[in-house]
């Protein structure tokens, strides 16, 4: 899963026929970067997907094959793009995900890789990231305990508290915000996020 990190600036900015000529030389690029047998697609906006076949049957030898595409089609992203007589860089973030365990569908082997892709971005983008299976728990704590807070918001459950935090002096230089939360709402939160600093 391929994601253009800052394709929404160019579009924006240079706008749509320099968007649409680099959406067309990605795809050229990524064509040129994976096999005969394999197959690229746009799947909306600046996400793309390759799909690699015929990888071994071994994990560890499949992994470090996905590897190696991952790094040509990264480099060959990487590289400057000529358009209409000026020159645009846009980098990559990738998500990698393999057909080692049984899946429902594609559409899990996607959510797999797109989960991967946003580790990816947020580690810094212009990267590439595997599918672990600790990001689907990850993924599903946090979004459980942004339900739970979104509820204790919604019952009044929080409470903001301002601590101030002073200078080296010892001067007041501001404050720091933090949340509470009642003890009906703490019950159902693991420890850690009891108190939430921010």
């Amino acid at each position: 899963f391929i994601d253009l990190d800052n394709f929404k600036t160019i579009n924006d900015v240079q706008g749509h026929e320099v968007g649409n000529l680099l959406l067309q030389q990605v795809a050229q690029r990524l064509t040129e970067s994976v096999r005969d047998i394999d197959t690229v697609a746009r799947i909306g906006g600046d996400e793309f997907v390759a799909l690699l076949k015929e990888l071994s049957a071994y994990a560890g030898e499949a992994t470090f094959q996905a590897d190696g595409t991952g790094k040509a089609i990264m480099a060959r992203l990487n590289q400057p793009y000529e358009i209409l007589g000026q020159t645009f860089h846009s980098t990559p973030s990738m998500g990698v995900a393999l057909f080692n365990d049984p899946l429902k569908s594609g559409g899990d082997l996607l959510k797999r890789a797109d989960m991967a892709m946003s580790h990816a971005k947020a580690a810094g983008r212009n990267l590439m990231r595997f599918f672990d299976p600790g990001m689907e728990t990850v993924a599903s704590a946090l979004a459980a305990l942004e339900a739970e807070l979104r509820q204790g918001l919604q019952r009044g459950e929080l409470r903001l508290h301002f601590k101030p935090v002073g200078d080296e002096l010892s001067r007041l230089s501001g404050v720091e915000p933090l949340a509470d939360a009642s003890s009906s709402l703490r019950e159902g939160l693991p420890p850690a996020t009891a108190r939430v600093d921010g």
